[in-house]
């Protein structure tokens, strides 16, 4: 699927941002019941699976009181949008959209501020929206943001890579004679990573993360960032005799 989740890049601007989609509800297209009574979409197989991945879930929580209830939805579902078409099952949205669409309904909505804050809760101007509501609206724009059978997805990628490769190399013209570290840029850079195979990267580069209940100092960071460099003997030794 394409980008993993089957969205086209220019329409996923605001999918992500739940505050502005929840005030401006009223001026979104509210085609959802529409869509499912005359069947362009189903939204029956997508329930039907939920369902099933619940139980499994709670059954697996009963065997490991470990888990949490997202991870043991993990362990045993898979991506919605992997079974089902965007384009055909209402609700078939990507993990990490779904996830964040939850989590925004549960600590940031309107509606839930409203239940939390009580009487000292400040007059709204924009309308509260339920739950239910603000999910088939947030469907309803996934299915619109979905990318259009047909599109040239190749020629769209292959730009994605053109347009930056072509900055860096204007931008590698004003490092002549520069000081600094021998890094490979431009164009030859996108062919160690895009295009060669990574045994001989002229300029290697590794970013390290440390687990964050860990606490280091920056030399004690710096040190074991070391036991992943290569060194050859050539490099440590100045001279060398042999008899």
């Amino acid at each position: 699927m394409y980008g993993d989740d089957g969205v086209d890049v220019m329409e996923t601007k605001f999918l992500d941002k739940f505050k502005f989609l929840e005030r401006n509800y009223a001026s979104m297209s509210h085609r959802a019941q529409k869509l499912v009574q005359t069947g362009a979409v189903e939204i029956e197989p997508i329930k039907k699976e939920h369902k099933q991945v619940l139980k499994k879930a709670k059954m697996l929580m009963q065997e490991d009181s470990s888990l949490t209830a997202t991870e043991a939805k993990q362990r045993v579902s898979e991506p919605s949008i992997s079974k089902f078409n965007p384009l055909r099952h209402f609700g078939a949205i990507s993990e990490k959209m779904g996830e964040n669409m939850r989590t925004f309904l549960k600590k940031d909505s309107l509606q839930k501020k409203l239940e939390n804050e009580g009487a000292k809760a400040p007059a709204y101007k924009f309308p509260l929206i339920s739950e239910e509501d603000f999910k088939q609206m947030y469907y309803m724009k996934y299915i619109k943001s979905v990318v259009n059978p047909g599109e040239n997805v190749g020629t769209i990628a292959a730009q994605s890579i053109g347009e930056p490769s072509t900055q860096m190399t204007l931008n590698t013209f004003h490092l002549a004679g520069h000081g600094g570290a021998n890094m490979t840029l431009g164009i030859p850079r996108l062919k160690e990573i895009l295009m060669t195979t990574p045994t001989n990267i002229k300029t290697p580069f590794m970013t390290v993360y440390f687990k964050k209940d860990k606490t280091y100092t920056k030399d004690q960071m710096q040190k074991i960032a070391k036991h992943f460099e290569k060194i050859k003997f050539t490099e440590v030794v100045k001279d060398m005799n042999l008899s």
